[in-house]
């Protein structure tokens, strides 16, 4: 290889590590960010025949929960933690895991008993595996 074809060779490398590192920089700098605290703003949709002090938001990482008021709960959070709606603890003899949910300034929870989250995602499976036009 001559000394023309080197250097042209070693510019070209050298743009795509830096096309690659100049790509790679967004995705670093939102890996690094610190999460922010916010306070998040839940709304309970209850479907159920229960009150609403029935149920809570709990982050289950620290076990920090809220209760509802008028349909409405707020939790000081961090933006990387994740939420889920709950029984009160007061009903022992009760259980309701709902589904987690990312913190985010406002969000929805659903209270569902007609099934539980886990049996919804097991029939959206089989309903997504058994679908008739993907059969063959």
């Amino acid at each position: 290889m001559d000394k023309t074809g080197g250097i042209f060779l070693a510019v070209v490398v050298s743009l795509v590590f830096a096309t690659a590192i100049w790509q790679a920089i967004p995705q670093m700098r939102e890996n690094m960010r610190q999460p922010e605290i916010i306070i998040m703003q839940v709304e309970l949709v209850n479907l159920c025949r229960m009150d609403e002090n029935v149920f809570i938001v709990k982050e289950p990482e620290t076990g920090m929960t809220a209760h509802f008021s008028n349909g409405l709960a707020r939790m000081q959070l961090a933006t990387d933690k994740q939420v889920r709606l709950a029984i009160n603890p007061k009903y022992k003899d009760f259980r309701y895991d709902g589904e987690l949910v990312a913190v985010a300034p406002n969000i929805k929870l659903v209270a569902d008993c007609s099934s539980s989250p886990r049996q919804r995602d097991i029939f959206s499976s089989m309903r997504e595996q058994f679908n008739p036009d993907k059969l063959d």
